[in-house]
């Protein structure tokens, strides 16, 4: 099986309002699993590619 973790991560991503991603960052920094650390990291080159 082929997965591609940023396509599945930035896939569940359109429609999630600004408080629905950072509820999704901070749930995820606080539970502290490290199998969150790579999902966190595809988001956070996406927010700062679309940083201006």
């Amino acid at each position: 099986m082929d997965l591609n973790l940023s396509n599945a991560v930035i896939a569940n991503v359109p429609g999630n309002s600004q408080e629905e991603l950072e509820h999704t960052i901070v749930d995820a920094i606080q539970s502290g699993a490290e199998k969150m650390l790579p999902g966190l990291g595809v988001l956070f080159e996406d927010i700062w590619q679309h940083a201006t």
